[in-house]
């Protein structure tokens, strides 16, 4: 009789190992090529990434995991080995990408048809991921491909046993990891070449698009009828006032508790913020975000400012219940709170912008490939840039290592300044125009000099 992918036999809890067991940094004793093993050794070897992206590298790896074990439990009817990774083959990277391609408009086609649609919750427990089947769009196929790949390539220059051999021998998604262009030149980077402006100026909102945006968290209520439902609109317009008093990613912003937040002895509001290199940090924000938050916390019957110890360690936007009462909430809960605003301003566009040209063209703007937190990051470092910010304070606000960085991004003066220098020029060199000599006066100039 075949395994049924939800049934959770007894025997498996002894023959897999649960969850990721082995820390970052600290490679498994006495189980050297496992599947807990592999994944130490390569999330050490990406230790230097962003805790966002290492959390992305997690999940991923998980997901394989678990359906990489889901398979070997419906093919040979018996647990599954710990050696996943080593055994997979081009075979089951073809059902993994069928399982998550976008459904309709695949970018592989003629795959075979995954053998289910979730995950079984056993396989899904183990690996500590969600069973359910994640979206299945472009952006998260081509996520999955580009570190899945990244963690074959790492692990088969991994040399284990006696004697040494690769930890891993065949990369299953080799076959599916598509190579993109080279770009040449340094904007490969930053996106210059692809666009007139900056990538960061070509990500951001326009002056009228933020507006908007703004405008419909302002106005969000929620359902009258729901607590819930108005205390969650509130929670929506904290996290987008959070992107814009302090430019954060996503993740450092999703991170906040309220022991966070500190006043300094001259009355300046202090949010604690880690840096790349630097640790905690505390950077000054805004009095208005201090605003925002009262207004928080009136919507959720509580006092303007935390003033209990017992609220440090617990994130600033809980709203009640289990989400964030010991902890921040998840990158996950933020993105969406954020992109369900983009959604909200799409629906609300008509009643806002009366010019059918120009709402068409807002609609447009929130429906682009890739909105979410990091657009408004984008967004207020271009407003700053453009208004005449200095990009030495634009660098320490966004925690940028270079300065470099902020003006490549960022900083539209510069090619300004350089068409102004062009313009000058121009008129400069004007006195002589339609005052060209003849090719004989050339030639006679040209003796004499």
């Amino acid at each position: 009789m075949a395994l049924m992918p939800n049934e959770s036999p007894s025997q498996f809890a002894v023959t897999v190992p649960v969850g990721l067991p082995v820390a970052e940094g600290e490679l498994a004793r006495g189980l050297e090529g496992s599947d807990s093993w592999c994944l130490a050794y390569w999330l050490t070897a990406r230790a230097e990434d962003s805790e966002h992206t290492l959390r992305a590298y997690r999940r991923e790896a998980g997901r394989w995991l678990a359906f990489l074990a889901a398979l070997a439990a419906l093919r040979a009817q018996v647990p599954p080995s710990d050696n996943l990774l080593r055994q997979a083959r081009y075979d089951d990277a073809a059902s993994y990408v069928a399982w998550i391609q976008p459904e309709g408009a695949p970018v592989q086609p003629n795959l075979p048809e995954p053998p289910f649609s979730d995950l079984p919750v056993w396989a899904a427990a183990i690996w500590g991921v969600s069973h359910l089947r994640p979206k299945r769009t472009k952006a998260v196929l081509r996520n999955a491909m580009v570190i899945l790949h990244g963690m074959y390539e790492e692990l088969a220059g991994a040399m284990v046993g006696e004697p040494p051999q690769p930890a891993v021998v065949v990369n299953p998604f080799k076959p599916f990891r598509r190579k993109g262009k080279k770009r040449k030149g340094k904007g490969a980077l930053t996106g210059q070449g692809l666009t007139p402006d900056a990538s960061g100026v070509a990500k951001a909102l326009s002056d009228r698009a933020w507006s908007l945006l703004w405008q419909v968290a302002c106005e969000a209520q929620g359902d009258p009828g729901n607590p819930r439902s108005r205390r969650v609109a509130a929670r929506r317009r904290l996290a987008l006032a959070m992107l814009r008093a302090t430019w954060e990613r996503r993740s450092a912003a999703a991170e906040l508790l309220w022991g966070d937040l500190q006043r300094s002895r001259d009355g300046t509001w202090m949010l604690q913020r880690t840096r790349k290199g630097d640790g905690p940090v505390f950077e000054a924000v805004p009095e208005s975000l201090i605003q925002e938050i009262a207004l928080f916390r009136n919507a959720l019957d509580l006092p303007m400012l935390p003033c209990a110890d017992d609220e440090n360690g617990r994130s600033m936007y809980w709203i009640g219940g289990r989400v964030g009462a010991e902890g921040p909430i998840s990158d996950d809960t933020f993105y969406r709170d954020i992109v369900e605003l983009f959604k909200l301003a799409v629906e609300r566009v008509g009643q806002l912008e009366p010019d059918k040209t120009k709402a068409a063209e807002l609609v447009k703007e929130f429906t682009k490939a890739g909105r979410g937190p990091h657009s408004i990051r984008h967004t207020m470092a271009t407003q700053f840039m453009s208004a005449g910010g200095e990009a030495r304070r634009a660098q320490a606000i966004l925690g940028h290592s270079s300065i470099a960085i902020t003006t490549k991004v960022y900083d539209t003066k510069t090619s300004r300044e350089l068409a102004d220098a062009l313009e000058e020029q121009w008129e400069r060199s004007g006195s002589g125009t339609g005052q060209g000599s003849s090719k004989g006066d050339s030639d006679d100039d040209e003796q004499t000099a």
